[in-house]
């Protein structure tokens, strides 16, 4: 998704002349209500004109901030809608917490464009020349210093830009890297919890947190620092227009209703040029995020199918089925095996074991165990302090040859689903429980694996769901679950 301001202007066109109609209509009133005021001043008489033209000018910016907040409101909806279609629609990689951050982000700072600084591009476009062409029929100085001490903000904002750029992209990375261990932690919070884990997870996930929080506070500080700038150079050219009009007003050269309207007008010229500051931060801000998520996107397949995943919860009946009975006998060792067609519930039963087995020593592999962005190490012993030598010794007895140290990039699903296998050989379970082990496995790995299943019944409890004959073979019970109803 990416912003394009033509198709924005088009879509919105009708909405966006009224709002220009109104900005000029408030820059007449500003400079309108100015020369009744020096009026009233000079005069000291405040007439029912000016209170009226003061109480239309509170309206007009009512009504400007209450259709500018309308039009983002309605654009943020369209927005978040078409990302709900074209990227959560049951597609995993719209998922990843880089992009769920890059795409809110993005909304969000469509929130700020259009709420501050669109208003203020208005205001530029319309206000500042209406006062200029106004000044300049008065006053030829004035107008000179405001043309001279106008590009003064928008070169100081150029050369702190790149600053500001690196640190609001530092940012985006912090809190992308907060939003992927959330995620991550979600995802696998079954299997952390199983290997009593979760609490090291949640850690981690402190200290990301902690990391995004100093990082914005980086670009917050840095945000000030530039509104500070721009209210100082704002406050001294007044100040140098006070100085030069005050300097003719002593030798006659100016008359004192023009000076003092020149005094009024001042702050509503350089009002836009301090809120600058706040504009430029969000245009940067959605700049940089627009841009990531370019790049992401390129990194993509644009594949166009988007089809949901539904899954089917069943239901377990029939007479005689009594699992937890018949597994009573199986406390200190043996096999049972879980057989059934695709979709009869297998998976849906080994889970609801481990539930059943919660206050046990459980150990669980699924059909794809979860990968952690991090060392070989850590995902076999899932953040656990352990021996090296007793990590090495299980990745080899599954036939995986990985550098502990090594950060995991990516493994093939058979390899995953060993590395899942590594894990429960480290946990010290006494009750395992295995979903399709052997399914991607070569020939010859698959026999690796069933050999060393089949040395773990002496020593434990396993309950596996397979298709395979020859792990099939060697139940102690099988439960077969064709023909079971569905719900």
């Amino acid at each position: 998704m990416t912003f394009n301001i033509n198709k924005f202007v088009r879509e919105y066109k009708k909405v966006l002349v009224q709002l220009l109609v109104v900005e000029l209509v408030r820059g007449l009133l500003i400079v309108w209500i100015a020369w009744l005021l020096q009026s009233g001043i000079r005069n000291g008489e405040f007439g029912i004109v000016l209170i009226t033209a003061m109480i239309g000018r509170i309206a007009l910016e009512n009504i400007r901030i209450k259709r500018f907040n309308e039009l983002s409101l309605d654009f943020q909806r369209k927005q978040r809608s078409k990302l709900h279609k074209t990227w959560f629609a049951g597609d995993e990689r719209g998922q990843s917490g880089k992009l769920l951050t890059l795409m809110f982000d993005i909304v969000e700072s469509f929130d700020d464009f259009i709420i501050k600084v669109l208003p203020n591009i208005f205001t530029v476009v319309v206000l500042m020349p209406t006062i200029i062409l106004v000044v300049a029929m008065l006053d030829p100085l004035t107008t000179l210093i405001f043309l001279l001490t106008l590009p003064i903000a928008p070169f100081l904002l150029y050369l702190i830009g790149g600053a500001i750029s690196k640190r609001n992209q530092q940012a985006l990375a912090k809190m992308s890297k907060l939003n992927s261990n959330f995620k991550e932690l979600i995802a696998a919070i079954t299997t952390l919890k199983i290997f009593k884990q979760s609490n090291t997870a949640l850690e981690r996930l402190k200290v990301t947190s902690k990391q995004s929080a100093e990082t914005t506070l980086d670009v917050l500080k840095l945000a000030f620092i530039s509104a500070f700038a721009l209210e100082l150079i704002t406050t001294l050219s007044i100040a140098l227009i006070a100085v030069t009009v005050g300097l003719r007003l002593i030798n006659d050269s100016i008359a004192f209703e023009t000076a003092l309207f020149l005094l009024i007008l001042a702050p509503e010229f350089y009002l836009p040029i301090r809120q600058i500051g706040v504009a430029f931060h969000a245009v940067v801000r959605a700049s940089d995020s627009i841009n990531r998520l370019r790049c992401v996107l390129l990194s993509y397949n644009q594949d166009s199918s988007r089809e949901l995943n539904s899954s089917l919860i069943y239901a377990l009946r029939g007479t005689g089925l009594n699992i937890t009975l018949n597994l009573d006998y199986l406390k200190t060792s043996g096999c049972v095996v879980v057989i059934g067609e695709s979709g009869s519930g297998k998976s849906t039963l080994l889970r609801e074991l481990v539930k059943e087995y919660k206050n046990e020593t459980v150990a669980y592999l699924p059909q794809q165990s979860h990968l952690f962005k991090t060392s070989v190490r850590n995902n076999v012993t899932l953040f656990k302090e352990m021996d090296d030598s007793l990590i090495s010794q299980a990745l080899n007895e599954v036939g995986l040859n990985l550098n502990l140290n090594d950060k995991i990039v990516g493994l093939s699903r058979g390899e995953l689903q060993r590395l899942g296998l590594a894990r429960i050989l480290v946990s010290g379970a006494s009750i395992l429980i295995l979903d399709e082990p052997t399914a991607a496995l070569d020939v010859n790995t698959k026999q690796l694996i069933i050999n060393k299943i089949v040395g773990l019944k002496q020593r434990h409890t396993l309950i596996i769901a397979t298709h395979d004959s020859e792990l099939i073979g060697f139940a102690n019970e099988i439960i077969n679950l064709t023909g079971l109803s569905q719900t």
